[in-house]
């Protein structure tokens, strides 16, 4: 009798395949500059791990977050961005979650693509009364770009 052993391996090494194009396609054309005081871009990667960074970036211009089979969080909570202004961070999670923690009164713009993911906004609305900066459109913006596939994204405050 034949032994039928390898029959799904052609499904595994698709699913290997798949993966390292969008890995590959994710850190394509990256900027790998560090991090420095006239270039406060953050990197955050975690593959089959974790990574937890807190910007005090004052402004707070932009960022990279990985997250293969891991978990990176990114607390915002001690970072600016000047009134009207806008801030990017290009994420990318593959069976892995991203959160990013915002501080209070920042419009959060997610232009993020989940496959089989989720994308989760779990602040808690402010009840304050008045005109705010989120109401005149004077508010920092923080914009959220990228593909969530089997992972998920979380936004806290």
């Amino acid at each position: 009798m034949e032994n039928e052993r390898g029959s799904g391996s052609p499904w595994v090494f698709l699913g290997i395949g798949i993966a390292a194009v969008l890995v590959a396609h994710t850190l394509q054309g990256r900027d790998l500059v560090r991090a420095t005081a006239t270039n406060p871009k953050s990197h955050l990667m975690a593959v089959i791990g974790d990574t937890h960074r807190t910007s005090e970036a004052s402004p707070f211009l932009s960022a990279d977050m990985t997250a293969i089979a891991g978990d990176c969080t990114l607390d915002l909570s001690r970072a600016t961005i000047p009134a009207g202004e806008e801030a990017t961070i290009e994420v990318f999670a593959l069976m892995g979650s991203i959160s990013v923690r915002v501080p209070d009164g920042w419009t959060v713009d997610t232009r993020t693509m989940p496959v089989l993911g989720g994308i989760s906004d779990l602040r808690i609305p402010s009840t304050s009364t008045g005109l705010t900066a989120l109401e005149t459109g004077q508010a920092p913006r923080l914009v959220l770009r990228g593909f969530v596939m089997m992972g998920s994204l979380f936004i806290r405050s």
